[in-house]
């Protein structure tokens, strides 16, 4: 073999009386009978001889990783003095890859030690329990004892029995995961495993009994989020960036193609083989990474094409049948963390970032496809089961039928009331909620009571601060829920017998009924616009506040939204807003009407503006984001120049926010006097607003004289004449 791999007679000298010949000799045939080049197999002979050299092998015997490191950077030094190596890295992974890859196959690669797994019985039970009982898929099963397993390797270092494990444990585990690592979806993932785990656990003996099902998780609501990818302008550029006709660029551009037009995921693309394709019928299949089972998708042309070309140009002669297969020899099929690797590189060679935070997977060109890509018949992927009864008050944690796990431990000091509500904040906040209101509300009762233990607390205190100044009887209703949940999280966990609670209070009925402008006062408010702000120190100037006023009553968007929404969220080319994390941390895209595109393309090209993707959209003279009690109090001065308001005696007077109910109820009432179906309309307009629930948005059908009268009409025409058009 080496006669044919090195031409020149002293270079054949040299390896031929080098030590381990036949075992050099062994290892290129069985790199050679896997399809490795000539030129590869010379190459590979070659540093065989520097491994011999650094690593002193006479005789072959057993090296551990440590050694390979070693000689791999006295390899480097040498390039480097020499002056013979232009990438040093390069070179010393080239050397660990040759020495590692032979001495594996000798059987001489001594293995590292494995890390002590915690638990490993009950782990091994739990996975044989979700796999044969439970009927999980591998996938769920692997994720869920990962999690498990991460929980009892913390947990562990504690308390090395499970017996002893405590619901208070899990919540700081939880606590620590999510404000240092783990987002929303990821606390919800590891709480649900865990809850899992310790069903299983309480069902074996292993711990105490209710702490599974006190375990509580970010409430996840519908619709919570927008996929997050680049656009498709953006995935076009990205492809034809892809320039040459090298095999990298072609396997690239087949691989992103796929990722992009159908969204596909990186297990997916990975395993895909030559025979999934029917080029006659134009189809081909993909076995899904979560749900199981084969889907054929129809092949788009220049997907097709892009495929065609990698296979014929680029894609090695190998026995392997995968599709994506690895350039270099030896070829084996391309892995997920490559093609996580392939398009990370691409998308920040463009200059792409399709994601706030986070790496820039393969998931932000699957995303790209959910958002605005090209739509190809084939799966239809379900959005997962969907959250119901998502009630007004939308507070999580009750646990009343939980019994607590265990009583209060000997030797271990009652919690104090400051200490146990930083921890509740801390959790809740961990678990990517903001929180705001009730924080505020339990750092106000522990100013009011001190630094006294928590279940010390009686109902006549709670009574007394639930009495407070300013506290009508919807604040009572509302301070009273928030309570209730702190102390029935840890009344689950014993640290209370009961909440120290009085009884609740009847059901209150609100009489307040949001203002509903005019025509004319709209046309008021717009004209007072330029009084309003007329002064130089206004922090907000006239032509920010107006357009900002015409948005929010041309898109019935929240204030919030409007104020968080930067040059990023604007598409002006297609006319869409993009509405990310707001109330109940929904995402959606709102359409822009003709008047308000016109508007807003106009308040973008006043000059001063700094724009940029990351800047906000409705800016201070400072360039910074408006606070929005500078908008609200800026728009009660409004208010009174134009003479908008309510009768004196009324608590409740006109405010920004009823922009939005005015903007339904305006749709509404054009829609009637149009003799449109405004029930048949409706789940549209709730879909626009960013309901849920179409209950949300049913409410406007009787907020307004003007509205009902509409409505009244159209009956009466129907009963007269037989039709209400």
């Amino acid at each position: 073999m080496l006669d044919t791999l090195l031409d020149l007679p002293f270079a054949l000298n040299r390896h031929r009386n080098a030590p381990l010949l036949e075992e050099r000799l062994a290892f290129l045939k069985y790199l050679q009978e896997r399809g490795t080049s000539r030129v590869a197999l010379r190459n590979v002979s070659g540093q065989m001889l520097h491994v011999i050299d650094l690593l002193k092998l006479e005789t072959l015997r057993d090296v551990d990783l440590g050694e390979v490191k070693e000689a791999a950077r006295r390899w480097v030094d040498q390039q480097q003095a020499n002056a013979r190596a232009r990438t040093y890295v390069r070179t010393e992974s080239y050397f660990e890859y040759v020495a590692k890859k032979w001495l594996r196959f000798a059987g001489r690669l001594k293995s590292p030690p494995t890390a002590h797994t915690w638990f490993a019985d009950h782990l091994e039970d739990f996975a044989r329990w979700m796999t044969e009982e439970q009927g999980l898929s591998p996938l769920s099963v692997r994720s869920h004892r990962w999690k498990a397993s991460r929980f009892l390797t913390w947990f562990a270092e504690k308390h090395p029995c499970l017996a002893s494990v405590r619901l208070q444990d899990v919540d700081e585990f939880l606590i620590l995961q999510g404000s240092t690592r783990w987002n929303r979806t990821s606390v919800t993932v590891a709480a649900q495993a865990l809850r899992s785990f310790f069903r299983h656990a309480e069902r074996r003996g292993w711990c105490k009994h209710g702490i599974a099902e006190g375990i509580a998780s970010p409430r996840r609501y519908v619709h919570e989020g927008l996929p997050e990818g680049p656009t498709w302008t953006e995935v076009q550029r990205l492809l034809q960036g892809i320039q040459g006709k090298s095999a990298s660029a072609l396997r690239a551009r087949a691989i992103l193609s796929l990722f992009a037009i159908y969204g596909l995921r990186s297990g997916e693309v990975s395993r895909l083989l030559l025979s999934d394709f029917d080029w006659s019928g134009e189809t081909f299949a993909v076995t899904h990474s979560k749900r199981g089972g084969t889907q054929r998708y129809p092949l788009q042309h220049e997907v097709g094409e892009s495929i065609l070309e990698y296979i014929t140009k680029a894609r090695p002669r190998t026995d392997y049948r995968h599709l994506f297969v690895t350039l270099h020899m030896p070829h084996r099929r391309v892995e997920t963390s490559s093609l996580w690797k392939l398009t990370s590189h691409r998308l920040k060679a463009a200059g792409i970032l399709c994601r706030r935070s986070g790496p820039q997977s393969a998931s932000c060109l699957r995303n790209a496809s959910a958002t605005g890509g090209l739509v190809v018949e084939g799966d239809r992927r379900p959005a997962g089961a969907s959250e119901r009864n998502v009630h007004g008050h939308l507070r999580q944690g009750r646990y009343h039928h939980v019994a607590t796990c265990g009583g209060l431990r000997s030797g271990r000091s009652a919690m104090k009331l400051s200490a146990a509500i930083d921890l509740y904040i801390a959790k809740r906040q961990a678990m990517g909620e903001k929180f705001y209101s009730p924080a505020a509300l339990l750092r106000a009762l522990s100013r009011s009571h001190g630094e006294i233990e928590l279940s010390s607390l009686t109902q006549d205190q709670m009574s007394s601060f639930l009495a407070g100044p300013r506290t009508g009887p919807a604040t009572w209703r509302q301070k009273y829920g928030m309570l209730r949940v702190f102390f029935e999280h840890w009344r689950v966990r014993a640290e209370l017998h009961m909440a120290p609670l009085p009884p609740p209070a009847p059901k209150y009925t609100t009489s307040f009924v949001p203002y509903i402008y005019s025509v004319s006062e709209l046309r008021l408010l717009l004209a007072a616009v330029p009084c309003c702000q007329r002064r130089d120190e206004c922090l907000m100037s006239a032509s920010t506040f107006r357009a900002l006023l015409l948005l929010l009553y041309g898109t019935g968007m929240r204030i919030g939204e409007a104020l968080r929404l930067r040059g990023g969220n604007v598409n002006l080319g297609n006319g869409i807003l993009t509405i990310r994390g707001t109330k109940f941390y929904k995402s959606r895209l709102v359409p822009l009407g003709a008047d308000v595109h016109a508007h807003l393309r106009e308040y973008l090209a006043l000059p001063g503006r700094v724009d940029r993707d990351d800047e906000p959209l409705f800016q201070s003279r400072l360039h910074k984001q408006v606070p929005r009690q500078v908008v609200e109090k800026r728009f009660r001065i409004l208010c009174n120049l134009a003479g908008v308001r309510r009768e004196k005696s009324s608590p409740y007077q006109p405010r920004i926010h009823d922009l939005r109910h005015t903007f339904a109820v305006h749709r509404l009432t054009e829609w009637y006097r149009k003799g449109d179906d405004a029930q048949a309309l409706l789940p549209a307009l709730s879909t626009y607003l960013g309901h849920v629930e179409l209950h949300s948005t049913q409410r406007y059908l009787t907020m307004t004289p003007e509205l009902l009268g509409e409505a009244n009409r159209r009956f009466e025409r129907y009963v007269c004449g037989g039709s209400d058009e």
